[in-house]
């Protein structure tokens, strides 16, 4: 006899039906005659089976919409007390209402409930505090002789401090301007290092020096440009409008030095609304023409032609004869012998110099050549800028405005005169930029057999440079291990081995994009896992000392590595071990996660073991993003799943 089939039903979540029901619960016209008692046993089934968190973040804004059931305002906080929801209505308003202009009901009830008022202000206060990294400005001597300046302020954007962005407002000095804010670049989220060789790089080519400055130094340099649009009755820049809600957490939340002017987001949207355009001022400049302010103070109108002109350097240094002429005699001569100087010693035309001659011009500027004292200091420098500037340092002489420039041209061709064979820092240089060429035309492969070239050269490099400082007292060795902090005589981090490095990618940058293209590689031939992971092996040992973002991340390339090979279980115990050192990292989980979704390798697809392991994320005290890029790794699982 068959047994009679049960009736299914379907098994709803309670999150999914939890907006209809509180809906339905504050809708009700009963609360004056409902016992205390019962209603706090009514919302005990609404929260049934819902996290706290979620249930608060659909309980307040339907709350707020209604905000007319007085019954509600003694029973919520007392049920929020028996239930112990103060830390997760604590976390929720600090979270979605810092202010409390919208849920400004749920702080009353959190102080009714006994919660810690004073823990929620403290983490608003916290949260709302900009997390400042660095500051820069053009130095005074720069502002003096230029058309215009720039103010730079970067932050960190997690509070773990990985990376970093940033703006920079450039300010003009000319007419009709007079130091207003004439337009906005946002820095994109890079890593702490990059700053110095990209954006500063960049800036340090063109000759405008960049001098780091306090956070209320930066604040207060702003201010006052915006204060001087205002003056001008310039509108700010629509860049620096669309950024409103960054330069109000990211500027005007910075401390004040003594000498800040106030300045509300009042006075912000103001001046965004009122004055003339500044993109229509400096249209007109770039398409009519624009004035500038002449060394004797006077105003002078130049045709937009000769204005480009004068912006616009050739491949020779030169400048066009309409600034020159706009300069006092003196400041033109001081100009040309500078830039005649700087042609003169770049390293083409010092290459054609004998070695005698060489050796003669630095005594003629003061330094006292020993060929036995370059020998021994090339043998423990690392680059040619080293011996360049332990020459300009010793001079004695007091040189010509770009003469300067000579001393890293002979220590480059000294060095290739009479140390052919010491390796330097410059000889990786091309083959470094030639394996990025692979890259950009999608040639993973072609990247990694020359990258791997260079790795081998780099180890070379400092294993040689390691040997001699280990034997050796020079002044120069002891000056190198001085500035770079050597704990022993072989690098023993990224941070350190960078000197060696004379890319403009920096050092960790570059080993992890080696890594990334070896897994790439690794896509079209299985071998070059194996190259992989014997290549992050290597860096591991070399660079234990390093900062621990790169040791993770090299760490996550290893286990992922391994899984590749087919060797899960040594990747799972590599992944296990990440995660009990450094719990937090989100990556971790996420990079974990990720081996078990591969579409390519069947076999080991386990959606069920990803979903674990993503969840486990969860469980740690992750920022927003964080979060989001975890709750997107399981709704992608989800799609699998249903494809």
């Amino acid at each position: 006899m068959s047994k009679k089939k049960k009736d299914s039903k379907p098994n709803i979540s309670p999150l999914a039906t939890l907006r209809p029901r509180i809906d339905a619960f504050l809708r009700r016209s009963d609360f004056a005659t409902t016992a205390e008692t019962m209603l706090k046993t009514d919302i005990d089934a609404l929260a049934q089976g819902v996290k706290p968190e979620q249930f608060l973040a659909v309980l307040l804004p339907l709350y707020s919409v209604s905000r007319s059931v007085p019954a509600l305002e003694t029973v919520v906080p007392a049920w929020l007390s028996e239930r112990q929801y103060q830390r997760a209505l604590q976390d929720f308003l600090a979270k979605e209402d810092p202010e409390f202009r919208i849920y400004d009901f749920a702080r009353a009830w959190l102080e009714q409930a006994g919660g810690d008022i004073s823990a929620l202000e403290a983490t608003v206060a916290a949260r709302n505090k900009p997390l400042f990294y660095k500051a820069f400005a053009h130095s005074e001597h720069v502002l003096k002789n230029s058309w215009q300046g720039l103010v730079v302020v970067t932050w960190y954007t997690d509070t773990r401090r990985h990376k970093i962005q940033g703006l920079s407002i450039l300010v003009d000095h000319n007419p009709p301007w007079h130091g207003a804010a004439k337009d906005l670049m946002l820095l994109p989220v890079m890593h702490p290092v990059e700053l110095e060789h990209s954006f500063l790089g960049h800036w340090r080519k063109r000759m405008s020096a960049l001098d780091e400055i306090s956070a209320s130094e930066a604040k207060t340099l702003i201010i006052r440009s915006l204060e001087t649009n205002r003056k001008q009755n310039i509108r700010l820049p629509k860049d620096l409008v669309a950024a409103s809600q960054m330069f109000h957490k990211q500027v005007l939340a910075l401390d004040d030095a003594p000498d800040t002017p106030l300045f509300t987001m009042e006075d912000f949207e103001l001046l965004s609304k009122t004055g003339r355009s500044a993109e229509m001022i400096w249209s007109e400049e770039r398409t009519v023409g624009r004035r500038i302010t002449g060394s004797d103070g006077r105003e002078i109108f130049i045709d937009a032609d000769t204005a480009n002109e004068m912006m616009d350097w050739d491949e020779d240094g030169g400048i066009s004869p309409a600034f020159l002429n706009s300069l006092e005699p003196t400041e033109r001569q001081n100009l040309m012998k500078s830039l005649e100087n700087i042609e003169r010693w770049n390293p083409k035309n010092v290459s054609a110099m004998s070695t005698e001659d060489i050796i003669a011009q630095l005594r003629a500027f003061g330094v006292e050549f020993d060929h036995e004292q370059f020998m021994r200091d090339v043998q423990g420098a690392y680059s040619v800028v080293t011996i360049g500037d332990n020459f300009q340092e010793s001079s004695m002489a007091v040189l010509e405005p770009g003469n300067q420039f000579f001393f890293v041209s002979a220590a480059e061709i000294l060095w290739e005169h009479l140390a052919p064979d010491v390796p330097r820092a410059e000889q990786l240089t091309d083959d470094v930029d030639e394996g990025y060429d692979f890259v950009e035309d999608g040639d993973s492969v072609g990247a990694v057999e020359q990258w791997l070239v260079v790795w081998e050269q780099f180890k070379h490099l400092l294993d040689v440079k390691a040997q001699y400082h280990r034997s050796s007292s020079t002044s120069l060795t002891k000056k190198i291990k001085q500035l770079f902090k050597h704990e022993s005589d072989t690098m023993k981090s990224v941070e350190e081995a960078g000197i060696a490095f004379a890319s403009i990618t920096p050092l960790e940058v570059w080993l992890e994009e080696v890594s990334m293209e070896l897994a790439n590689a690794g896509l079209e031939d299985v071998s070059w896992y194996s190259k992989r992971l014997h290549f992050l092996e290597e860096v591991l040992q070399r660079f234990p000392k390093s900062n621990a973002e790169f040791l993770c991340a090299m760490h996550r390339d290893e286990a992922e590595t391994y899984f590749r090979l087919g060797n899960a279980a040594e990747g799972e115990r590599l992944f296990q071990s990440l995660v009990q050192e450094y719990p937090d990292d989100v990556w971790h989980y996420i990079r974990w996660g990720d081996q078990y979704t591969r579409e390519k390798d069947v076999k080991l697809n386990d959606y069920d073991r990803a979903e674990k392991i993503y969840r486990m994320a969860l469980e740690r005290d992750l920022d927003d993003d964080d979060t989001k890029y975890v709750t997107e790794r399981l709704e992608n699982l989800e799609k699998e799943r249903i494809a």
